[in-house]
């Protein structure tokens, strides 16, 4: 529709017809792609993971597992078409929101820290995965996108006891201190100790090296 305005409104020349197609050709392409990749993934991490792994407890076969991925491609498209008809006409800005923040607050300081600071550790990453989600997904619904306003996803609620429109303010600088508490409360200090010295081997004398005998 904007493109439409854009090229000159509905009664347009070629031009901007051509435009407009390309332009919704595109559009409707990435976002294919997008959906197709995220239910691939979605897919996999179940047939893999949950199927192959913790359910059938590595004993199956790569046909089984196959089948499996194709069963759930198709359940998890069905939950996704599901969960789109019952949002349709609310207000999702508090999906993107929470899905940047999560972003922001989990992989920007573990890929920070993992390039410029040589001593990160693992337990450092853990601190600073946890932590991150844990601050945005915790301070995510309590902040107004989410409830008590006019555009928020719930208005009729009131549960936007944190003032912040965007929660990365907050949830970022709580994960780089976590991953920097992490890596320096887990470096374990092991004392250097001497090498063993080996017994003193008698020479032809039968003396050893400090002369004994």
């Amino acid at each position: 529709m904007l493109t439409g305005e854009l090229a000159g409104g509905p009664a347009t020349h070629t031009g901007g017809a051509l435009l407009v197609v390309l332009v919704s050709s595109a559009v409707f392409l990435t976002t294919l792609a997008v959906v197709a990749s995220v239910t691939l993934a979605a897919a996999g991490a179940i047939a893999h993971d949950v199927y192959t792994h913790v359910l059938r407890r590595g004993r199956t076969t790569e046909g089984r597992e196959v089948a499996a991925a194709r069963r759930a491609s198709s359940g998890v498209g069905l939950v996704s078409i599901a969960l789109a008809v019952l949002v349709q006409g609310g207000n999702v800005l508090f999906l993107s929101a929470l899905s940047l923040a999560v972003a922001a607050s989990c992989l920007l300081p573990a890929l920070g820290y993992s390039l410029f600071w040589r001593r990160y550790t693992r337990r450092g990453l853990l601190w600073t995965l946890y932590g991150g989600l844990v601050c945005a997904v915790g301070l995510q619904p309590s902040g107004p996108a989410f409830s008590g306003t006019p555009l928020a996803l719930f208005p009729d609620l009131h549960l936007n006891w944190f003032p912040l429109q965007t929660v990365v303010l907050i949830s970022l600088p709580a994960a780089l201190l976590l991953g920097r508490l992490g890596s320096t409360l887990g470096r374990r200090r092991t004392p250097v100790r001497p090498p063993d010295r080996p017994d003193p081997v008698p020479d032809w004398r039968g003396r050893t090296d400090s002369g004994g005998r």
